[in-house]
């Protein structure tokens, strides 16, 4: 296991045995893991080009009740979309708001909504715009301060060139929150 990870799990395990403070009211930590699907160059009349590939995402935020301030940074990760040589990568680092509801004792849902400035890497060019990003998760309680937490993230990134056009990332992850 890498250091990374296992820095992670620890870090996992010691806030397991920490007190919780108020419900949902807090500071967290959050990581995950997953899946990216891109879809590249799309046109009305044509088919994207499309390319999978490994993500990964570490945030932070503070909840209070049912609304939540976070912030992201995420490699979307690095694949092939259709063409010859041709790759692209997504990573973002960003803000904005979330919003949970109760869906029983143990479970909460979320909505996300925010900004991130995300950097567009293609084979000859590398850009960044600041574009919208969405979410949406689930979340299980583990124990009173580590969830599991089951989400799905959409961005976009607009083309430097007239050449390059416009790539969408959508992206499902799972992961652990730790609560503070």
């Amino acid at each position: 296991m890498k250091p990374f990870v296992q820095g992670l799990c620890a870090g996992a395990l010691a806030a397991a045995g920490l007190p919780a403070l108020a419900a949902d009211v807090g500071p967290y930590a959050a990581f995950g893991i997953g899946r990216t699907h891109y879809d590249a160059d799309c046109s009305i009349f044509f088919s994207c080009n499309g390319g999978r590939a490994g993500t990964g995402r570490l945030g932070g935020g503070y909840q209070f009740e049912v609304f939540a301030l976070e912030g992201w940074i995420a490699d979307w990760g690095r694949a092939p979309i259709g063409y010859a040589d041709d790759h692209v990568r997504l990573r973002s680092i960003g803000g904005g708001g979330a919003w949970h509801w109760h869906m029983g004792t143990a479970v909460q849902g979320v909505g996300r909504v925010g900004f991130a400035r995300v950097r567009q890497t293609r084979t000859t060019e590398n850009f960044s715009h600041t574009e919208l990003t969405l979410g949406l998760g689930l979340l299980v309680d583990v124990t009173p301060t580590v969830a599991f937490e089951l989400a799905w993230d959409a961005t976009g990134s607009t083309g430097g060139s007239e050449r390059i056009g416009t790539v969408v990332a959508q992206a499902v992850t799972g992961g652990l929150r730790l609560r503070f």
